[in-house]
């Protein structure tokens, strides 16, 4: 329901893996441990590392 309604309002160019992209970055961002981005995201393996993306306003 809520990937139905949020792409909705996005650009087409935005998929379902953008959000994971963007949470794995944004956790990994603010420092949180491996264990809880993994939590977080509903992740059952260490597969959201492959989401993490370099931040270049940084």
């Amino acid at each position: 329901w809520f990937n139905h309604h949020f792409f909705a309002l996005l650009d087409h160019s935005f998929g379902g893996h953008s959000a994971c992209t963007g949470g794995a970055t944004f956790y990994a961002g603010l420092g949180l441990s491996e264990d809880v981005i993994q939590r977080l995201g509903h992740w059952s393996s260490p597969a959201w590392k492959l989401y993490i993306r370099d931040n270049p306003s940084v």
